[in-house]
C-alpha cells in the first residue's frame, strides 16, 4: 500500500507541476575518487587539484572561513581531502592519510535572541578509503573492505537487522568494492560482483520487491540481488547499476520517466530495464538520472522542472502546467570525466578539470539564465564555473574519450579498431597485445581501451604474456572458480607461481584491477627483482605488499606516479593502461 500512495503522489505532481526535493546520493567505490558532490540540497562541493575542499553555500560563507569567488562564491572547508559526498545538510570527505570527517553547519540562538550558525566537523574513523551519505545516513568502506555504516536507520538501511538509529559504526559486510545509500536503502557491491541491497523492499527489485516476509516490508540485512555489477547508484526508490558488460539497468519509480523508455505514470517497474550500452559511471536521484559514455558524452532524463537535465527547459512530453520531461537519454555535454545529480540541480567535471553546472542555482549566486516555476534561479544549460578546477582520478570516468579529429583530417586506426587511432599513447601497445595473442578486441572493430580490467582479465593477460605456461597442478583449490572458466588456467598458474597468495582460497576474479594490484602482479611474474632505490611516493608506504613492486616499476619505465609525490595504488586500471604496462615489461 505504501508504495502505491508514493506512486500515485508523485503522479498527481507530475500533472500539476509541483516541486518536492528529489532524493540524491553519492556512489562510492573502492579506486574511484569522488572530487565533485551535489546532495539533495543542491550544496555544491568541489575537491581542487591541491585537495583543498570548497563548498558554494550561503550559509558556509560567514562563518570565518576563507571565501573566493564572486558568481559563485567558494567557501574553503578543509585541505588534503580526498573524496567527498554530500547529503542533505550533512556531509562526509576522507582525507589523503585514510581517516573519514563528518561536516555540516549548527544554527543557535544566544542569550540575546540573535541567530548564530558555526561550522562543526568530526572525525569518524581511519582506514577509509570511500564514502556515501545521504540524509543522516552514512556508509563507509574501510581499507580492508569492510563496510560499516551509521545514522538514520528507520527502514532498515542500516543492514544491521534492527530499525533502530545508530551513532556508533556497525559493520554490515565484507569484501565490499562499492556502496550507495540513499534515505530508504543501501546498496553494495562485493568483490565477487555480486550487488547486495537492504533497507525498504520497495526499492527492491525482481523477486524481491515488496517481498512481504513475516509481514515486514523491510529488509533489515543485506540479501544478494544481482550478478556481475560494476557500479550502483541508489536515489530515492530508483536504482541505477552498471554491469560489468558496460551496460546500464535501472528500476523503480518511473513517475518521472526514470525508466527512459518513454512513459511515466503509474507504474513501479520490478524487474531491470536496460537503457544503453558502452556506459562506464552513472548518478540518479529520484526524478533524474544522468550517464557517462565510454566516449566521454554525457546523457541525461527525467523530470526538467529547474533545468537539471541540461537541454535548455524542453523535454518529451509537458505536463499540464508546462512543465518538460525528457523520456528518453538526450546528449547534454562531451568529454565528461565525472557527473553528480542533486536534488534540483547537476553538475560535471570535464576531463580538464573545469566544473560545469546547470538546474537550480539557488546557491551559486550569479548564476542562472531564467527562473523555474517556483520563482528559483534556475540554469537551463551547461555553464562553467569560473576559478575553480576540480582533481580528475584517473578513474573518476573510466575513459578519456578520444580526441576528437581536427576537421578535414581522419585520424589512422590502428588493429581495424574503430576505438583505437594512431596517436593514441596505448597504440603500440594493443598492436603488441593482439599480435602476441595476449588479448583481442572486444568485438571485430572495436577494443574497448577504456573499460575496466578486472582480476581474472589483468591474470589472463599476463599468463598469455608468459607463453600461456600450463599450470604445473591441475588441482584447483579456489572455491569461486571452475574449470569452463576462460581464466581458470590463469589463476591456477597465478597462484602456483605466487602472483597470488598461495593460501588463498578465493580468486575473486571480478574485482577491479588497481594501479597497486597491476604493479605487483607483473613484478612478481618478472621475478621479484629488487629496485635499486626506492620510490619515495607519499601514498606508498614501505611497509606494503606493493611497495617494492612500485619501486620497481617505476624504475623499469613500466608506469609511474600520477604525480611527483603520489602513486594512486588504489586507482583502478583500463584495459588500455593494463596492455602497455605489459608492453613496457615484457616487449624487450
Amino acid at each position: 500500500m505504501k508504495k502505491r500512495i508514493l506512486s500515485l503522489a508523485l503522479v498527481l505532481m507530475l500533472c500539476l507541476g509541483m516541486s518536492v526535493p528529489a532524493l540524491a546520493a553519492d556512489s562510492a567505490m573502492v579506486g574511484q575518487v569522488n572530487t565533485i558532490s551535489l546532495g539533495s540540497s543542491d550544496i555544491l562541493a568541489v575537491v581542487d587539484t591541491k585537495g583543498v575542499l570548497w563548498v558554494s553555500a550561503p550559509n558556509y560563507q560567514n562563518l570565518g572561513l576563507e571565501n573566493r569567488g564572486t558568481s559563485p562564491v567558494f567557501t574553503k572547508i578543509m585541505e588534503n581531502v580526498r573524496t567527498v559526498s554530500c547529503g542533505l545538510w550533512e556531509h562526509a570527505v576522507v582525507k589523503t592519510d585514510g581517516s573519514l570527517w563528518t561536516f555540516t553547519t549548527q544554527g543557535y540562538y544566544d542569550k540575546n535572541d540573535n541567530y548564530i550558525e558555526r561550522f562543526t566537523s568530526k572525525k569518524i574513523m581511519d582506514g577509509v578509503v570511500s564514502v556515501s551519505v545521504s540524509d543522516d545516513t552514512y556508509a563507509a568502506i574501510k581499507e580492508d573492505g569492510s563496510l560499516w555504516m551509521w545514522g538514520k536507520n528507520s527502514d532498515g538501511q542500516l543492514g544491521n537487522g534492527t530499525t533502530n538509529d545508530s551513532d556508533i559504526p556497525v559493520r554490515v559486510l565484507e569484501n565490499v568494492v562499492a556502496v550507495s545509500c540513499d534515505r530508504h536503502n543501501t546498496a553494495a557491491i562485493t568483490k565477487d560482483g555480486s550487488l547486495w541491497m537492504w533497507g525498504d523492499k520497495s526499492g527492491l527489485c525482481n523477486e524481491y520487491y515488496g517481498k512481504n516476509v513475516g509481514g515486514s516490508e523491510l529488509q533489515t540485512v543485506p540479501i544478494k540481488i544481482m550478478e556481475n555489477v560494476r557500479s550502483v547508484n541508489c536515489g530515492g526508490f530508483v536504482t541505477t547499476v552498471v554491469k560489468t558488460d558496460s551496460s546500464l539497468w535501472v528500476w523503480g519509480f518511473n513517475a518521472s520517466g526514470q525508466m527512459a523508455n518513454g512513459t511515466a505514470g503509474w507504474d513501479t517497474y520490478k524487474t531491470p530495464c536496460k537503457v544503453m550500452d558502452n556506459v562506464v559511471s552513472v548518478s540518479n536521484n529520484s526524478d533524474v538520472s544522468a550517464a557517462v559514455k565510454a566516449d566521454g558524452s554525457l546523457w541525461m532524463w527525467g523530470q526538467n522542472d529547474c533545468g537539471n537535465v541540461g537541454n535548455g527547459y524542453s523535454g518529451t512530453v509537458y505536463s499540464t502546467q508546462g512543465i518538460p520531461y525528457q523520456l528518453t537519454p538526450c546528449k547534454v555535454l562531451d568529454n565528461v570525466a565525472v557527473v553528480a545529480c542533486g536534488g534540483f540541480s547537476t553538475a560535471a567535471v570535464k576531463t580538464d578539470g573545469s566544473v560545469w553546472f546547470w538546474g537550480r542555482s539557488s546557491y551559486l549566486n550569479g548564476i542562472g539564465n531564467d527562473k523555474d516555476p517556483y520563482d528559483f534561479a534556475m540554469q537551463t544549460t551547461p555553464v562553467q564555473l569560473k576559478g575553480i578546477t576540480a582533481k580528475i582520478s584517473s578513474s573518476a570516468s573510466t575513459s578519456k574519450p578520444t580526441p576528437t579529429p581536427t576537421p578535414g583530417i581522419t585520424a589512422e586506426k590502428v588493429g581495424g579498431f574503430n576505438d583505437v587511432v594512431k596517436t593514441d599513447y596505448f597504440a603500440d601497445s594493443v598492436l603488441w597485445a593482439v599480435d602476441k595473442g595476449i588479448t583481442a578486441g572486444t568485438s571485430k572493430t572495436t577494443f574497448s581501451p577504456n573499460s575496466t580490467c578486472t582480476t581474472a582479465q589483468i591474470l589472463t593477460f599476463l599468463w598469455r604474456s608468459q607463453g600461456s605456461p600450463e599450470p604445473t597442478s591441475k588441482t584447483n583449490t579456489f572455491t569461486d572458480i571452475k574449470e569452463s572458466d576462460y581464466f581458470y588456467k590463469a589463476a591456477l598458474w597465478a597462484k602456483e607461481n605466487n602472483i597470488v597468495s598461495r593460501d588463498s582460497t578465493v580468486f575473486n576474479g571480478n574485482t577491479p584491477c588497481t594501479r597497486s594490484m597491476a604493479v605487483l602482479y607483473i613484478w612478481r611474474a618478472a621475478g621479484f627483482y629488487a629496485a635499486e632505490k626506492h620510490s619515495n611516493f607519499t601514498d606508498v608506504a614501505t611497509t606494503t605488499i606493493y611497495a617494492p613492486a612500485v619501486d620497481w616499476a617505476v624504475e623499469q619505465g613500466v608506469t609511474s606516479g600520477t604525480s611527483k609525490t603520489t602513486f594512486s595504488p588504489d586507482t583502478t586500471c583500463t584495459r588500455a593502461q593494463i596492455v602497455t604496462f605489459l608492453y613496457r615489461a615484457f616487449s624487450k
